[in-house]
């Protein structure tokens, strides 16, 4: 089974006008597929803009995302009219918050763990996008890739060495943990 590192982006997001008004659960349903960018183990990188094709080569592969599971596979389902055929979904997101009980963002942990940063913000990305003018779309992928980058390298360092996750002290969670997946399952401990 093939493994695909994937990252989608939006041409919406959820402070627009259009979504304002729906609970935050159902505004994932009613964002429009933009882009993605996935990368292969041997790090070839494909740019999809279509979301059936994008599918169709995402099918009987390990698919790894962050907050794929919430976010970019039900994107992606719906936009191509129908589900994935074995996909086997690894959402470190969730992982790290089915594990610790912590929710991060990308960005954060990739910063924290010194692997780099994102280049866009999500919702200046979206207008990129939504805007239609290709220099802006080519910065959307850009910004995509690098997102796929950070991916390949948190699990990369979970897979091996392990990576800390912040404290979040205004979170009531004072300590720094650090978390790695030793071959059969997560494991972790204060730093």
């Amino acid at each position: 089974m093939k493994t695909i590192f994937l990252d989608i982006e939006t041409a919406d997001w959820f402070n627009s006008p259009r979504l304002l008004h729906l609970p935050p659960h159902e505004q994932v349903n009613h964002m429009p597929f933009g882009l993605a960018v996935t990368m292969t183990s041997d790090r070839t990188i494909h740019h999809w803009d279509n979301a059936k094709a994008l599918l169709n080569y995402l099918d009987m592969a390990t698919v790894i995302t962050w907050n794929g599971d919430a976010f970019d596979l039900p994107i992606v389902e719906r936009t191509a009219g129908r589900q994935g055929y074995g996909i086997q979904s690894l959402d470190l997101s969730a992982a790290i918050r089915d594990t610790t009980g912590r929710r991060y963002r990308l960005e954060r942990v990739a910063v924290a763990n010194g692997l780099g940063k994102k280049t866009g913000a999500d919702e200046q990305v979206a207008k990129w996008i939504a805007s239609g003018e290709q220099e802006l779309i080519t910065q959307a992928y850009a910004s995509c890739e690098q997102n796929v980058r950070l991916l390949i390298r948190i699990a990369e360092r979970l897979h091996t060495t392990g990576i800390t996750l912040p404290a979040r002290p205004h979170r009531d969670e004072p300590t720094d943990l650090h978390m790695r997946y030793d071959g059969s399952g997560w494991e972790v401990r204060p730093c």
